[in-house]
């Protein structure tokens, strides 16, 4: 069985915020790598899929745009810079308790995949684009720029090699990833938020950098593709 994908090339044109998802603290630090949940959001929202709503004003439940990446830039940790900001309750406009966020800078690049199939064939065409990634859009975070790089057909038979995870993606969007669910060893586990209307979502349950898994060379470690 071949899957196809897109290739491009994600450039950060101002900071971005990825946190990792936690309930109260004040601490909130950066994911190290461009989830599922995230890039395929934004994806959906600059080119027009799966944004479609129904009576109820949701998404459709079947999504057509998968993507996933990772940071390519070498020790990208050297790009993270921290800020501490207070939200407030507006009802009773008072402060809560500040948080302390990390980012990532501008000038940091990463690549990014997208599952080849009737409904981004032709994605090339629209590229580039601007796009949105990330939290704190208001306060100008989250300015992107993504070109296409190039087309990747993985035979699942032959190119599929054992590594380490580079990605955070959904359990049921594994196979559109061509990841096998037998774990090749360790697991990380969590969740990932997916929109289910533009108010509203749920946690699904996903599989974390760095678990030891079966999927092309490009989403792994080992035998990684040149992405440079």
């Amino acid at each position: 069985m071949i899957k196809s994908f897109w290739q491009y090339q994600l450039d950060v044109l101002s900071p971005v915020c990825i946190g990792e998802r936690q309930k109260k603290g004040t601490w909130r630090p950066c994911v190290r790598t461009i989830p599922y949940s995230a890039i395929s959001g934004a994806l959906r929202e600059a080119l027009g899929i799966d944004r479609d709503l129904d009576a109820e004003g949701r998404y459709p439940p079947t999504k057509f745009l998968h993507a996933a990446g990772f940071w390519t830039t070498p020790n990208v940790e050297r790009f993270i810079r921290r800020f501490t900001f207070a939200p407030r309750e507006r009802e009773l406009d008072t402060a809560r308790l500040p948080i302390t966020v990390e980012y990532l800078d501008k000038g940091v690049q990463g690549a990014v995949f997208i599952l080849i199939n009737d409904h981004t064939a032709n994605l090339g065409e629209k590229i580039p684009v601007p796009v949105s990634l990330g939290a704190f859009k208001s306060k100008g975070f989250g300015h992107c720029a993504l070109t296409v790089r190039k087309r990747i057909d993985v035979d699942l038979e032959k190119d599929r090699v054992v590594g380490t995870l580079k990605t955070r993606i959904p359990v049921d969007c594994l196979e559109h990833f061509g990841i096998s669910a037998q774990l090749a060893g360790w697991l990380r586990y969590g969740y990932l938020l997916d929109a289910i209307s533009p108010t509203d979502g749920v946690y699904k349950p996903a599989w974390f950098e760095p678990s030891r898994v079966t999927a092309p060379a490009f989403l792994v470690t080992k035998g990684d593709a040149n992405v440079s």
